[in-house]
């Protein structure tokens, strides 16, 4: 059944492949009496709950290694910007490319800091980009509350855009957790 397979994927992000089997198994079992939406609901929630117990197994672990990533995203895209300006007057490179080159590069950025996180954190990779994902929503906050004045709706529409744009992060570090968990032959 694909919807089975499906939900085994997600459970397998945070939890060996042998408990994400049993535990889609017993969901599957009870959902023909509850439905679909309830399934799919109790798939999220037992994700959630996994992925937040690797979390705080170690979490100023986690959360120092998230705040150091951040740096690391932020300072690559950084670097290409100020090589693209000094390359841009020299080889008059539109305006475009240097735009496209640093979203790019931005992301790639970090796509490679999820994937440095979940090489740190064996079994636990996508908590690791849990703990990065609350250092920066506390840094976006932190510096909402900084502007004048706090407007409540800005802050949370700044906070959902920054937990949008860290899913590079999140897609390097399930990269890592699936070469882990299945080998390539």
């Amino acid at each position: 059944m694909r919807k089975a397979r499906i939900a085994e994927w997600m459970v397998s992000l945070v939890s060996s492949p042998e408990r994400a089997v049993s535990t889609v198994g017993d969901l599957l079992e009870s959902a023909a009496e509850r439905g679909p939406f309830w399934f799919w609901i109790s798939v999220a929630r037992t994700t959630l709950s996994l992925l937040w117990r690797g979390f705080t197994a170690e979490w100023v672990r986690m959360l120092g290694f998230g705040a150091l990533g951040l740096l690391i995203a932020f300072a690559v895209p950084f670097g290409y910007g100020l090589l693209m300006i000094a390359t841009s007057t020299v080889f008059r490179v539109p305006g475009w490319v240097s735009i496209t080159f640093g979203v790019l590069t931005g992301i790639c950025a970090q796509f490679e800091v999820g994937r440095w996180l979940g090489r740190r954190f064996p079994g636990r990779e996508l908590a690791a980009c849990l703990a990065l994902a609350i250092a920066n929503s506390a840094i976006v906050f932190v510096l909402s509350l900084i502007q004048q004045p706090i407007d409540i709706r800005q802050m949370i529409l700044s906070l959902t855009l920054w937990q949008v744009a860290d899913i590079p992060y999140f897609a390097g570090a399930a990269w890592v957790r699936r070469r882990r968990v299945v080998p390539s032959t």
